[in-house]
């Protein structure tokens, strides 16, 4: 494989990046075959060291996402990186296994206030098949549920930022470990 050849399988794997980013990656990489040139080192040689153009970019893009997600964080970024860090190889998915499963616990406890949020608009619904002398119980069950869903949320919320913060920093390790054992 020659300098065109692996930029161009660079650039092909990177197109989920922005677009000043991708170029700044090319720019690094073109330069890169430039020096190893000028140290007396051929185009395949150097191809051969930097390693396969699909492993680089994936561990160019999970990088990405974690220093973008360290600099927001935010739920959707966090997946992104977790997402992207996961696809290094089996080794990155299983040292991810305990952000994974934070993740999922978060996602089934964010079911329940929505459940409680909702309840109301069920019970008022069915609340005419029954006796109406049973229309301040419904009326008291309907707000204490949707209070204990929006105290849910709300906790849920708050836990979110931090879940999402520690996941950020496991994500950021396990990503320096999967990188330290290729290289």
């Amino acid at each position: 494989m020659n300098k065109a050849e692996y930029l161009r399988r660079l650039e092909a794997g990177l197109k989920r990046l922005p677009v000043s980013e991708r170029q700044d990656l090319l720019n690094d990489f073109a330069e890169h075959f430039a020096t190893g040139v000028e140290s007396g080192h051929s185009e395949e040689e150097i191809c051969r060291r930097l390693g396969a153009p699909e492993v680089v970019v994936k561990e160019m893009i999970a990088e990405y996402r974690i220093v973008e997600a360290e600099h927001g964080i935010s739920f959707l970024r966090m997946l992104r990186a977790v997402s992207a860090t996961t696809r290094l190889g089996i080794g990155a998915l299983l040292g991810m296994f305990p952000v994974l499963a934070g993740i999922t616990l978060y996602g089934v406890a964010c079911f329940l206030p929505a459940v409680f949020l909702l309840s109301p608009l069920l019970l008022l619904w069915t609340m005419p098949f029954y006796d109406r002398t049973d229309g301040m119980l419904y009326a008291s069950l309907s707000l204490i549920f949707f209070s204990l869903g929006l105290l849910g949320g709300i906790g849920l919320y708050a836990a979110g930022k931090r879940m999402a913060a520690w996941a950020i920093q496991s994500t950021k390790s396990q990503y320096q470990r999967v990188k330290g054992e290729t290289q």
